[in-house]
């Protein structure tokens, strides 16, 4: 009887311990799943360049606040935050040479004609 109790036990603790492996790596996928989404939209976002000198190169566009920041956009992680944040603020896209022109006092924002629009639902 106590051989039985030891044997229920150790497959009690195997299928636990498979459950846990499978919960993970679920977890695993849809967050990879969502990351590609995220980098994917951003890039959307980035994809019409810089508003200042026309620049396209995505890996060099940045968000810039016109009127106060809340949060860095690059750093917020979902949709859903990303757009919250555009409903709330005037935000450009600029490179990041114009980006640092302007922060630095050297460029002003006053030829910027393009400003991002307010996104579309998060899936």
């Amino acid at each position: 009887m106590e051989e039985q109790k030891k044997t229920v036990l150790r497959c009690t603790l195997i299928a636990m311990l498979f459950m846990s492996e499978i919960k993970h790596k679920k977890n695993r996928i849809n967050n990879k799943r969502k990351r590609k989404q995220l980098k994917k939209y951003k890039n959307e976002l980035k994809s019409n360049g810089c508003s200042r000198c026309g620049n396209k190169g995505i890996k060099t566009i940045e968000f810039h606040h016109v009127n106060g920041k809340s949060a860095t956009i690059g750093s917020l992680s979902s949709i859903t935050k990303i757009n919250n944040e555009l409903k709330k603020h005037v935000i450009v896209l600029l490179c990041k040479n114009c980006h640092a022109e302007i922060h630095g006092g050297v460029a002003e924002l006053v030829d910027v004609v393009r400003v991002l629009p307010i996104a579309k639902p998060e899936n």
